[in-house]
């Protein structure tokens, strides 16, 4: 994970941001729908009064067109760094709990050969 922000953010001077340094500021997040929170109650487990100043977004793009506007920081996934928008950064989860690397789902009776030649090719845990 990484935090998008405005260039003149005052956390854009700092090369990484923690969890503890965002609860100051307003967060914008990405949630396929309103009471999605998958995002955040990973990252911020707090109780619901904390989380007055959270704004869910259902498109990637508007979370990071927030954040280049100043409502606030985003939460977002590294490989979001590739979506340039004027006056945007990237910095740093540092304490980002791990997620995971691949996350592969199927059916146990899957009949199409090039979705099985695939799965066989996925490394199991």
């Amino acid at each position: 994970m990484s935090v998008a922000l405005r260039a003149d953010h005052e956390l854009a001077s700092l090369a990484s941001v923690t969890t503890a340094e965002l609860r100051a500021h307003d967060l914008i997040v990405f949630a396929s729908r309103e009471e999605d929170e998958t995002v955040l109650s990973r990252l911020w487990p707090a109780p619901v009064e904390d989380r007055s100043r959270v704004r869910l977004v259902g498109s990637t793009l508007g979370v990071l067109a927030l954040a280049a506007a100043g409502e606030g920081v985003a939460l977002v996934p590294t490989a979001t760094e590739r979506i340039t928008l004027p006056g945007l950064v990237h910095r740093a989860l540092r304490d980002a709990p791990a997620g995971p690397d691949l996350l592969v789902l199927g059916r146990h009776d899957e009949t199409s050969g090039a979705v099985r030649a695939y799965l066989d090719t996925v490394p199991s845990p």
